[in-house]
Protein backbone atom coordinates (compact mmCIF):
# COMPACT_ATOMS: atom_id res chain seq x y z
CA UNK A 1 0.00 0.00 0.00
CA UNK A 2 1.23 3.78 -0.71
CA UNK A 3 2.44 5.60 1.73
CA UNK A 4 0.42 8.62 0.33
CA UNK A 5 -2.15 8.93 -2.39
CA UNK A 6 -3.20 11.56 -4.44
CA UNK A 7 -6.34 13.92 -3.60
CA UNK A 8 -8.35 16.11 -5.78
CA UNK A 9 -9.85 19.19 -4.07
CA UNK A 10 -13.07 19.24 -2.36
CA UNK A 11 -15.47 21.90 -1.32
CA UNK A 12 -13.79 21.90 1.49
CA UNK A 13 -10.26 22.18 -0.29
CA UNK A 14 -9.25 24.56 -2.95
CA UNK A 15 -9.32 23.07 -6.49
CA UNK A 16 -6.44 20.69 -7.51
CA UNK A 17 -4.44 17.90 -6.06
CA UNK A 18 -2.39 17.29 -3.62
CA UNK A 19 -0.44 14.21 -1.53
CA UNK A 20 -2.48 13.09 1.28
CA UNK A 21 -1.33 10.18 3.99
CA UNK A 22 -2.54 7.23 3.49
CA UNK A 23 -3.15 7.18 7.40
CA UNK A 24 -5.34 10.25 7.09
CA UNK A 25 -7.90 8.79 5.04
CA UNK A 26 -8.04 4.98 5.72
CA UNK A 27 -11.00 3.94 8.48
CA UNK A 28 -9.74 1.09 10.70
CA UNK A 29 -12.00 -2.30 10.83
CA UNK A 30 -12.55 -3.81 14.01
CA UNK A 31 -13.93 -7.77 13.00
CA UNK A 32 -16.10 -9.71 15.75
CA UNK A 33 -17.61 -12.68 15.06
CA UNK A 34 -20.62 -13.35 16.91
CA UNK A 35 -22.79 -16.39 17.16
CA UNK A 36 -26.48 -15.12 18.44
CA UNK A 37 -28.79 -16.49 21.23
CA UNK A 38 -32.02 -18.53 20.05
CA UNK A 39 -34.63 -15.94 19.64
CA UNK A 40 -34.26 -12.19 20.69
CA UNK A 41 -30.54 -11.07 21.46
CA UNK A 42 -31.00 -7.17 23.06
CA UNK A 43 -28.88 -4.41 23.63
CA UNK A 44 -26.11 -6.05 21.95
CA UNK A 45 -22.19 -5.17 23.09
CA UNK A 46 -20.18 -4.81 20.58
CA UNK A 47 -17.28 -2.97 21.61
CA UNK A 48 -15.71 -1.41 18.98
CA UNK A 49 -16.22 -3.38 16.12
CA UNK A 50 -16.95 -1.89 12.79
CA UNK A 51 -17.45 -5.42 10.74
CA UNK A 52 -19.77 -8.09 12.85
CA UNK A 53 -20.02 -11.70 11.41
CA UNK A 54 -23.17 -13.06 12.15
CA UNK A 55 -23.92 -16.62 13.14
CA UNK A 56 -27.30 -17.02 14.04
CA UNK A 57 -28.75 -20.03 15.91
CA UNK A 58 -30.47 -22.55 13.63
CA UNK A 59 -33.39 -22.19 15.89
CA UNK A 60 -33.63 -18.40 14.59
CA UNK A 61 -32.10 -15.36 15.91
CA UNK A 62 -33.34 -11.41 15.97
CA UNK A 63 -31.66 -8.77 17.50
CA UNK A 64 -33.21 -5.99 18.86
CA UNK A 65 -30.87 -3.51 19.67
CA UNK A 66 -27.07 -2.54 20.18
CA UNK A 67 -24.97 -0.42 22.66
CA UNK A 68 -22.70 2.18 22.85
CA UNK A 69 -24.10 4.20 19.88
CA UNK A 70 -22.42 7.55 19.08
CA UNK A 71 -23.07 9.58 16.14
CA UNK A 72 -22.26 8.42 13.44
CA UNK A 73 -20.87 4.98 14.17
CA UNK A 74 -21.49 3.09 11.43
CA UNK A 75 -21.76 -0.71 11.79
CA UNK A 76 -22.27 -3.62 8.76
CA UNK A 77 -23.66 -6.98 9.63
CA UNK A 78 -23.13 -10.24 7.91
CA UNK A 79 -25.07 -13.01 8.23
CA UNK A 80 -22.86 -16.70 7.51
CA UNK A 81 -25.11 -19.30 8.46
CA UNK A 82 -25.19 -22.93 7.30
CA UNK A 83 -27.48 -24.01 6.55
CA UNK A 84 -29.43 -21.00 5.43
CA UNK A 85 -31.09 -19.83 8.55
CA UNK A 86 -32.34 -15.80 8.56
CA UNK A 87 -31.42 -13.15 10.98
CA UNK A 88 -34.22 -10.17 12.10
CA UNK A 89 -33.68 -6.88 12.65
CA UNK A 90 -36.64 -5.97 14.79
CA UNK A 91 -37.26 -1.99 14.84
CA UNK A 92 -38.95 -0.44 17.67
CA UNK A 93 -38.37 -3.25 19.97
CA UNK A 94 -39.40 -2.69 23.59
CA UNK A 95 -36.94 -5.24 24.95
CA UNK A 96 -33.88 -3.23 24.31
CA UNK A 97 -33.44 0.10 25.78
CA UNK A 98 -34.77 3.54 24.27
CA UNK A 99 -31.24 4.59 23.00
CA UNK A 100 -30.36 0.87 21.41
CA UNK A 101 -33.46 0.16 19.34
CA UNK A 102 -33.10 0.04 15.78
CA UNK A 103 -36.03 1.86 13.09
CA UNK A 104 -36.18 1.29 9.04
CA UNK A 105 -36.67 3.23 6.20
CA UNK A 106 -40.48 1.36 6.46
CA UNK A 107 -40.75 0.54 9.99
CA UNK A 108 -40.80 -3.20 9.76
CA UNK A 109 -38.35 -5.54 10.80
CA UNK A 110 -35.81 -6.37 8.23
CA UNK A 111 -34.97 -10.24 7.74
CA UNK A 112 -31.10 -10.82 6.35
CA UNK A 113 -30.54 -14.42 4.96
CA UNK A 114 -27.22 -16.36 4.78
CA UNK A 115 -24.63 -14.49 2.83
CA UNK A 116 -26.73 -10.85 2.86
CA UNK A 117 -25.76 -8.03 4.85
CA UNK A 118 -26.87 -4.85 6.76
CA UNK A 119 -25.28 -1.70 7.52
CA UNK A 120 -26.64 0.33 10.43
CA UNK A 121 -25.69 4.24 11.25
CA UNK A 122 -26.13 6.10 15.04
CA UNK A 123 -27.88 9.36 15.57
CA UNK A 124 -27.10 10.43 18.54
CA UNK A 125 -29.84 13.48 18.10
CA UNK A 126 -32.62 10.97 18.22
CA UNK A 127 -30.96 8.42 19.79
CA UNK A 128 -31.49 5.28 17.50
CA UNK A 129 -29.65 3.59 15.33
CA UNK A 130 -30.59 3.42 11.24
CA UNK A 131 -30.53 0.72 8.88
CA UNK A 132 -28.70 2.52 5.89
CA UNK A 133 -27.99 -0.45 3.92
CA UNK A 134 -29.49 -4.25 2.86
CA UNK A 135 -27.52 -6.28 0.52
CA UNK A 136 -29.68 -9.53 -0.24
Amino acid sequence: MPDFVLVQGTANNPPGTSLVPMSAITQSVTVLNLTLGLGVNNNLDLGDATFVRLTPNAGGSSITGVANGFMGRRILFRNLAVPAVGISFNVSDVNSLPQNRIISPTGAAVNIGTAESIELFYDATSLIWLIININT
